[in-house]
């Protein structure tokens, strides 16, 4: 019994410190491009409630371009490329599982926005993670 206790206190404890997580998660099913070539032009957007973002985890596949295509994730429209201005190449059309690590970094009121380069890319699922 004492030790329950002890776990329930632990748990109160953690949870008061701002260490719980949310999880979101989107099925987009959208395609992707920058429109050149014969590329579809499109990003995808999401709101995120304003909160600071640990990181963003995509199912996404690559459905048109080579090996150069690849994709990253900003706050806005014009904002600093996440998670040090990653890139992420697909060098084929598997599905794929990709990570940004965010770091805390919050929206500013601003979407999450894919933009996909040399190529088309379909977004299928979508998890961000927040503090």
């Amino acid at each position: 019994m004492k030790k329950i206790f002890c776990l329930m206190l632990w748990v109160l404890a953690v949870s008061s410190l701002g260490f719980a997580e949310s999880k979101a998660e989107y099925s987009p099913n959208v395609v992707a491009g920058d429109g050149k070539n014969g590329n579809v032009w499109s990003q995808w957007t999401q709101n995120v409630k304003e909160a600071p973002v640990k990181e963003v985890r995509m199912r996404i596949q690559r459905v048109k371009g080579s090996d150069k295509t690849y994709v990253n994730l900003r706050f806005g429209k014009k904002g600093q490329a996440l998670d040090g201005g990653k890139r992420i190449y697909l060098a084929d059309g598997k599905e794929t599982k990709v990570t940004w690590n965010v770091g805390g970094v919050s929206p500013g009121g601003q979407p999450l926005v894919l933009n996909a380069y040399d190529g088309e890319v379909k977004i299928l699922k979508v998890a961000v993670i927040q503090e």
